[in-house]
């Protein structure tokens, strides 16, 4: 009943290193070091165990092995229960969950969201109206040496990504990156490994070929650290302006979803023609002597398939990103709706034919602040937290669920600006010491077996002096209690 691992355990991808036995088993709960651990699944493959669905949580009081009556907690030589039957293992089962320093093996890649806010002055809900905030353009134009330093910051700190948002005509000062493709192709030559995720190009706001060309061009030239993104947009003074449908929501979903195929089929195919309602490419047109039937674009990325990522919305868009194969971004959401969107999404995709294990292709993000209390952390991100909430609720960017699980915003759900206070207990932001911090990542984890990104959310009225200190004390506090981002690095 036992496999002996020379080397290492994989673990989907990735390996923990150690020779001891690794006991075969599926569908158990037993200890781990103290911890009780749930492994949903696990598969024999070649010399070592693979663990399909695996899940950990904190506990010590004394658990029944499953399926059987009799009791062992592993730490030393102790009988275990493996599929009703009993095994013996010898220092064994802590490294299936845990790397020898103590790491857990579910989270291993870092990302940050930089939404293009300036240094905001005055921040907090007793300071400046957010409708009163104006900046001049060298106060405006100072988003891209702040982007330039913070990447530099996480390229040596080993982050694996840094998303920005695409965004225009905002003299408040929040959000005043107008071209992602073209940033991030400047800040790769900036940094040396770090990678730049599009947090959203608004493709009504492109015409999608000219996206396609630009993306291209940039994954060619900076090999494969661009990461295409898309987003419907949300503001109506941006979308509407340059002539794109935002205000009627249907025909914004319809101009969308067009764009969206025509986009994936510069990307996938060698040639092609494409006729919707709002674009036909090529037109019909006499071209050199010969009539134009098929175009081909010019040049097409090099790393295919394209991994494109959308921020999870309605019901309608969940369906829509598992048809075509979209990834998901959700940020500072509570965990109720973190829960039901990221299981809506984990079945969108196995009803199209694209199973995935749970929180898998998934980029989890939330708010936090490490500091020597929770207390002291909460006073010190507060006006920042709220600085973004002035800004960002009248949107509708209020993603907290009530006690009796309605949305905030919805009738006889609260729709004011939230607390940080809220914000914590929601688990939309984590904020204390290091250890409650990772202890606050981990129960999210815990529940998505697929889960390997976390994204840190860029409080908007935080300094950028003080969120790359931040940057710094969660690479070196936080991240290294997670043995999955350490084994990618390596």
């Amino acid at each position: 009943m036992s496999s002996r691992a020379q080397r290492g355990i994989s673990c989907e991808g990735r390996t923990v290193r150690h020779s001891q036995e690794i006991p075969r088993c599926a569908r158990d709960d037993r200890y781990v070091s103290g911890r009780r651990c749930k492994i949903l699944e696990a598969r024999r493959g070649g010399s070592a165990i693979v663990l399909v669905n695996a899940v950990s949580c904190s506990s010590r009081e004394t658990l029944p092995c499953s399926r059987t009556s009799r009791r062992g907690q592993i730490g030393t030589k102790a009988d275990i229960a493996v599929r009703g039957r009993h095994s013996t293992t010898v220092e064994a089962a802590p490294y299936i969950f845990r790397h020898a320093k103590g790491g857990w093996l579910v989270i291993k890649r870092f990302h940050v969201l930089y939404v293009g806010q300036v240094n905001l002055d005055h921040v907090g809900l007793g300071g400046t109206p957010a409708n009163d905030r104006r900046y001049d353009n060298q106060r405006l134009s100072e988003v891209f040496e702040t982007a330039r330093d913070v990447a530099r910051t996480m390229d040596e700190l080993g982050y694996h990504a840094l998303w920005t948002a695409e965004h225009h005509f905002q003299h408040e000062g929040y959000e005043c990156l107008p071209n992602l493709v073209q940033l991030g192709l400047w800040l790769a030559t900036q940094t040396k490994r770090l990678k730049f995720g599009c947090a959203f190009n608004v493709l009504p706001m492109w015409h999608p070929i000219r996206l396609a060309e630009d993306y291209a061009m940039a994954d060619i030239v900076t090999d494969g650290r661009i990461i295409m993104g898309v987003g419907r947009g949300y503001h109506s003074r941006e979308v509407e302006t340059f002539g794109a449908p935002l205000l009627d929501a249907e025909a914004n979903r319809a101009y969308f979803e067009e764009q969206l195929e025509l986009l994936l089929k510069c990307f996938n195919e060698e040639s092609f023609h494409f006729k919707g309602k709002y674009f036909e490419c090529p037109p019909p047109v006499d071209y050199r002597g010969y009539r134009l039937k098929e175009i081909t674009v010019v040049p097409r990325p090099k790393h295919l398939p394209v991994e494109v990522w959308m921020p999870i919305a309605s019901g309608k868009t969940i369906d829509m990103m598992a048809r075509h194969g979209l990834k998901a971004m959700v940020t500072l959401n509570g965990e109720k709706i973190l829960d039901d969107v990221v299981r809506a999404y984990h079945d969108a995709c196995a009803r199209h034919g694209r199973p995935k294990t749970l929180g898998q292709d998934v980029i989890w993000g939330a708010g936090l602040y490490l500091a020597g209390s929770q207390e002291e952390a909460i006073r010190r991100v507060e006006p920042a937290h709220d600085e973004r909430y002035k800004w960002f609720a009248p949107f509708g960017f209020v993603r907290y669920a009530d006690e009796h699980g309605r949305t905030w915003g919805t009738p006889g759900a609260p729709a004011s600006i939230p607390t940080i206070r809220e914000g914590v207990k929601q688990k939309a932001w984590f904020c204390g010491t290091p250890a409650e911090v990772t202890d606050g990542i981990r129960s999210i984890e815990a529940k998505y077996p697929g889960l390997e990104d976390f994204m840190i959310h860029w409080a908007e009225g935080l300094s950028p002096a003080e969120f790359k200190d931040q940057l710094r004390r969660f690479a070196h506090d936080v991240m290294p209690a997670f043995a999955g981002a350490r084994m990618a690095a390596e």
